[in-house]
This record gives structure tokens, sequence and C-alpha cells, in this order.
């Protein structure tokens, strides 16, 4: 078959060719029509000619029509050409996909053949594994068959806690986790030990577990004290979690009075101040003043018997309870227990809460608990809303009681108390405790493991900074500051970047850009630039602050000689000599030109209570620096 190609080609030709021959008979006509008469030619002539012409025409038409039938077959043979190979192609590919996809589900069904075939060889091993594990206990069935029943349903209770516990955590719903507890609570044989897993491992459905026990009966001093923890974290929430704290502050006290009524009548009077001073604290606002009332006076009853009498231990098994809290990490739990405590003990002790080994043991566990919170919350600062409003001003006795605690657990006191400020937004104090923890950092930062240390400090401190925008108060610059050089003296330059940007930033909207105010903090943010090797953003900083200069100063100044010197050793560092070059002899001729001027004036500007030394000492200084980045330029 012709391509299709060709074929279009001798179309075009032959159309052009009978173009030609009608271009030509045309014009041949033409000349034979505008012959002159004159020339002799008689009507024979004429006659012929336009026979001629008749007949050339006819011609014409003809070759025409030819021309146009011989392009529609052309175009038709060419279109008939395109589809069938459209067709051809259509079936090549069909055929190329059946072919994948047959080899794509062949490979498939190997895969799932190899992977049921390990299955199956699993399943056989895993039967096998269970027949062999069940043969001795089957053997030794007839010599002790109570004790293996007993170690069976121990394990079988464990196990059923353990699986029935991850899955309650699994549940986001409360309803559903309620049903849930009481149907795992029938199908758990060892109530006792699922209780102390519920102890031991808190969480929102673990103190659910414990209330559902104490309803049952299943009670402890242990269980009532992690209830405790539990309510303050619930409470903590917001008042739409208020009953499900009322809840457990509830079965928390029929842990401790069940718990001790069947031990020779001792009441648990610590446990049950802590619970109605609790309840009192979460009923105050409301409906329910009343008996937020009858409650403090119950706590107060309880109060003036433990103060009477004097006890050796003070809630022996919250301390230990959160001192395992401790150990597990369960930090938000260990600081409640431990906090709960100590306002226990010092209002029962109040001459020895701050010294003694019980007070230390109290005061180290409760720091080293909020120093682990602190680390681990990182800019996650709402945790801390599960302390009262109280406990800025009962970390602030214990710091100004100087107790002898470590160092760093004194530190992570006051990294609690700048939460805690930061929570309340007490711009003062906040900046209090700022400037202290920066003291105490200073004089401790003596080795690489405390100026990290210091450096994490650091980083607390700039971020409450941010979050009270004292960034962009004048309180807040100096603090700006001097975090700038603490972050300089621990090699954390993007952070000092950070906060050298909000003090310019600061210094902008309150003094604005035409303020010598100014000048300072871009200078200080020049000079962190320059240390990060950014000599780009520090020229960018002083041709800032020469702006500033030339909108103050009514005219050459010897501080703009020090930022033209300035200039010309970034533009040196970025490899650009000429700039430095211009920048420098701009230094030295205003640099001439000031000091001459103060030396014409008798000294009467701004150097007036100075004496010619002084001035003379200045120009030498600036001349001798000019002169060494001379000879640099020069080597460069």
């Amino acid at each position: 078959m012709i391509n299709g190609d060709l074929l279009l080609m001798i179309a075009c030709a032959l159309g052009a060719v009978a173009l030609i021959v009608a271009i030509w008979s045309y014009y041949s006509l033409r000349q034979r029509i505008d012959f002159p008469s004159d020339r002799g030619r008689n009507s024979a002539n004429n006659t012929q000619m336009s026979a001629d012409l008749a007949n050339l025409k006819r011609e014409f038409a003809m070759l025409s029509e030819t021309v146009h039938r011989f392009r529609a077959q052309s175009l038709a043979g060419i279109s008939e050409n395109m589809a069938e190979k459209e067709t051809a192609i259509k079936n090549a590919l069909s055929e190329e996909m059946h072919k994948e996809l047959e080899a794509a589900t062949d490979e498939f069904d190997r895969a799932l053949s190899a992977i049921v075939s390990k299955l199956d060889q699993k399943q056989e091993e895993l039967a096998s594994r269970i027949d062999n594990f069940s043969a001795p206990l089957a053997a030794e069935a007839p010599t002790q068959p109570g004790r293996d029943l007993q170690v069976e349903a121990k394990i079988a209770g464990l196990v059923s806690a353990s699986v029935i516990d991850r899955f309650l955590a699994s549940l986001e719903d409360a309803d559903d986790r309620r049903k849930c507890l009481l149907a795992s609570l029938e199908s758990v044989p060892d109530t006792v030990t699922f209780g102390k897993l519920a102890v031991a491992y808190p969480c929102a459905n673990s103190w659910l577990i414990l209330k559902e026990l104490a309803d049952r009966g299943v009670v402890s001093d242990i269980a009532g004290w992690a209830l405790i923890a539990g309510a303050e974290l619930t409470a903590s929430k917001g008042a739409e979690f208020s009953a499900t704290a009322e809840e457990l502050y509830q079965a928390a006290r029929l842990s401790f009075s069940a718990a001790n009524g069947s031990n020779s009548g001792v009441v648990n009077r610590e446990g049950l101040y802590v619970i109605a001073s609790g309840l009192a604290r979460l009923l105050a606002n409301g409906e329910r003043a009343a008996l937020s009332d009858m409650l403090k006076q119950e706590a107060a009853s309880h109060l003036r018997i433990l103060i009477e009498s004097k006890p050796t231990t003070m809630a022996l098994p919250a301390v230990q309870l959160a001192e395992f809290y401790l150990s597990e990490e369960r930090f938000d739990c260990a600081s409640i227990l431990f906090r709960q405590v100590i306002d226990l003990a010092t209002q029962v002790f109040p001459d020895s809460i701050y010294k003694g080994d019980n007070a230390v043991r109290l005061w180290q566990g409760l720091a080293h608990a909020l120093s682990k919170l602190v680390d681990r919350t990182g800019s996650d600062r709402e945790l801390f809303q599960f302390f009262g409003n109280d406990t800025i001003v009962f970390l602030d006795n214990a710091l100004s009681a100087k107790m002898p605690l470590p160092d760093a657990d004194k530190q992570a006191l006051q990294l609690c108390l700048l939460r805690l400020c930061e929570r309340d937004k007490d711009e003062d104090r906040a900046l209090t405790v700022a400037k202290n923890l920066l003291d105490d950092g200073v004089r401790l930062a003596v080795d690489s493991e405390n100026k990290e240390r210091f450096n994490f400090v650091a980083v607390e401190i700039l971020a409450t900074v941010d979050e009270l925008h004292l960034s962009r108060k004048p309180n807040g610059m100096p603090m700006l500051k001097r975090l700038i050089g603490i972050f300089m003296a621990v090699n954390n330059h993007n952070k000092a970047a950070s906060a050298g940007a909000k003090l310019v930033d600061a210094s902008l909207d309150m003094y604005g850009d035409a303020s010598l105010e100014t000048v300072v903090p871009i200078n200080i943010l020049a000079d962190v630039y320059k240390a990060m090797g950014r000599y780009d953003l520090a020229e960018e900083c002083y041709r800032q602050i020469l702006e500033i200069q030339y909108k103050v100063y009514p005219s050459e100044h010897e501080e703009m000689v020090d930022v033209l010197l300035n200039l010309a050793q970034v533009c040196k560092l970025q490899k650009d000599v000429g700039e430095a070059e211009i920048f420098l002899e701009s230094a030295v001729e205003m640099c001439l030109s000031v000091f001459d001027k103060h030396a014409e004036d008798g000294h009467t500007d701004d150097h007036n209570n100075e004496s010619s030394n002084d001035v003379e000492g200045r120009k030498k200084a600036l001349m001798a620096r000019a002169e060494a980045l001379k000879g640099q330029l020069s080597h460069a």
C-alpha cells in the first residue's frame, strides 16, 4: 500500500502543475484577444482564436475536475491508512497489556500460595508447641492438681487483665469504657490483681477500673491515693469533667473508709483530709457552695485530729506510691501525690517541713518529678494545668526557705515556677524567676554538661518571654539582651539570632527608625551574624545603623567612623575588596574631619568634659584600626 504522505505530496504536485498550466493558458488567451487589428488579422483568425479559447476552457475545466477527484481519492486513502494503523496500534497495546496482566496475576498467585503455605507451616508449628507444652502439664496433673489449677487461674487472670486494660485504653467514648469495665470485671477472676494493675499503670481507664472495684468492695489505701491522683488530673481538664472527678474522689473516700474499717478501727485521716479538701475546691463554684463549706469543715476536723495526734509517718502509702510512679516515669501522678503530702505535712509539722530527712525526701521527689515534666513536655506547655492557683506561692515559699537541696532540684522548682507564671500571665514574677535561673546558671555552668543544661534553661526562658509577649515590651528587653549573651556563650547561635531579631523589632517598635536607642540592639544582632558567618546579614545591620545615624546626627560623627570600619571589615570577609576600600577611605576621611573639627571647636561639642588626651586617644585607636584593616586589604 502506498504511504499516505507520498500520496498527499503527489496530489499537491499535480495541483501545482494544473495551476501553472491554467495561468499560462490564461495569459496566452489574453495576448490573443488583445492583439491589435491593424496587424492584418482577418476574421478567420478571430474565429479560430475563439475556438481555441473554448477548447482551452474545456481542458481547464476537465483538468480541475481531475485534480479535485484525485485529491479526494488521495485523502480517502490516507484516512483509511491512518484508521488501519490506529486499529493495529490499539490491538498491539491490548495484547501487551493482557500479557502483562497475566504475568502479574501469575506472580500474585505464586506469592499468595507461598504465604498460605507459610501460614499453614506456622500453624502446624504452633500446634506442635502447644501439644508439647500441654503434655508435661497433663503428666503432672495427677500429682499436683490443686497447685496447677491455682497457677493456671492466676496466669489466666493476669493475661485477661492485661488484655482488657489495653483494650480499654483504646476506647475513646466514656460510655463504651464504662460498659466494657463492667463486662471485664465479670470475666477476670482475680480482681485484686486487676486492681493492682490499674494502680501500677494509671490512665483514664485505670481510674475507672479502680472506681468500679471500690464499688464492688475491692479496696486498699494504695488504690485510694491512686484515685486521688486521677481525680486531680481529671478535674484539671475543665468543668465538663468535674462530675467524673467527683466520682473518683468519692471512690477514693470509699477505698479509705472500707480499707481501714476492718483494720482495728484505724481511720486514714490523711487521705480523708485530702479528699475533703479536693471536693471542697471542686464544688466551691456553683450551686453546691453549701456542700463545699461542709466539706471544708470536715477537712478541718481531720486536720485538727492529725495535729493533736502528731503521726510519726505522714501518708506513707502515698509517698511510696509516688516514688513508684517516679521510677515508672509517671511524673504527673508522682508530682500530684508529693504535693498533696507536702501540703498536709506543712500544716501538721510547720516547723520541720523544710528540714529533716523526711522533708528532704518529699522535696527531692517533687523536684525530680517536676524536672522530668519540664524536660518531657517541651513545647507542650498545657501539662502544668493540673497544678492549682496556689502552687506559685507554694514553690516561692519553698525556694525562699533555703532548703538543703541540690542545685539541680532547686533549678527544677524554679523551672516549674516559670511555667506556672507563664500559665497565669504573671509577667513580673516570671522575669524575677528568669533572672534567678540565669544567675544560678552562670554559677553552675562550669563544664559541658552544665552548659548544655544552662542552654536548656535559656531556651525555656526565651519561650516564656515569647509566650508572655515580653519581647515587645520595655521590661522584657534587658532579659533579651542577657539571653543573647548566654546563647553566644554556649554557642547556640540560632537562638541568639532569634533573640537578637526580637530585640531589634522591639526597639524599632518602641523608638522608631530614627533614634539612637535602636543602634545598640542592631549592633548586637550584627555581632551574632558575624559569629554565625553570615557576613551579608551583618552588612545589612551596619548599613541600617549608618542610615539611622545619618538621620540623627546633623553632621559627621565619631560613631559613624566605627560603623564604616565595621562595614569595611564585613565586605573584606565577603571578598568584596573594592567595596571594603571605599568604606575604609570614607572612614579615614571622616575620622580626620571629625577630630580636626573637635580641635578647632576646643572640644565644645559632645566631649566638652573630656581632656584633649582622651580625644586624641580615641582618634589614634580609630586610625590604628583603619591602618590594620588597610594592611589586610593590601594582602587580600
